[in-house]
């Protein structure tokens, strides 16, 4: 459930990425842009102005050569350069869960997105990792899901270790009967 790397190394259906309203690619995932090109952030561009919370799917581009079906873009963050709002980026990341799941995706890829408070206030690491967990947990634990697998490469080797730790717990208060 945890991995290293890059998105672009894991070998998944699609993978979920940060947007923002003008549909731009936002949150670190670049390298998507880059890799698939540019028409997976124009065909986004297209549909603008995109409600934040939301998320949509568009093709893969050049990613597909690596067997990835779709793009699914998170729409958290209001305009370039504005920090996601972290109402906004947990209700994104379960539309995007949800569009997964209508587009009968077996696995995904994702990257923890960087938010804020209201008052502007950056979310720590940690306060994201808890949040993700908590949604994805929640997402997979509500009812019947297509995906069998998850994997979600946070930003820095050294949270690898912190994810697992979060995942096991989620695991042992969420997954398992009290005895």
């Amino acid at each position: 459930m945890v991995s290293s790397g890059s998105l672009l190394q894991q070998a998944v259906d699609a993978m979920i990425v940060g947007a923002n309203a003008r549909g731009m690619i936002s949150g670190g995932s670049d390298s998507v842009r880059t890799w698939g090109g540019d028409d997976i952030e124009q065909e986004t561009m297209r549909r603008a102005p995109l409600r934040l919370g939301d998320a949509i799917v568009t093709g893969p581009g050049l990613l597909q050569e690596h067997g990835v079906r779709a793009i699914i873009h998170a729409v958290s963050a209001p305009a370039l350069g504005e920090m996601a709002r972290s109402r906004d980026a947990r209700r994104a990341l379960v539309a995007a869960l949800e569009q997964a799941d209508e587009e009968r995706v077996r696995s995904i890829a994702l990257s923890p997105l960087p938010a804020s408070f209201d008052d502007g206030t950056r979310l720590t690491d940690e306060q994201i990792r808890i949040a993700l967990i908590d949604d994805l947990v929640g997402y997979l634990r509500r009812g019947t899901t297509h995906l069998e697998r998850v994997a979600v490469v946070p930003r820095f080797p050294d949270h690898i270790d912190l994810y697992l730790a979060g995942f096991r717990e989620a695991r042992r208060s969420r997954w398992t009967a009290p005895s």
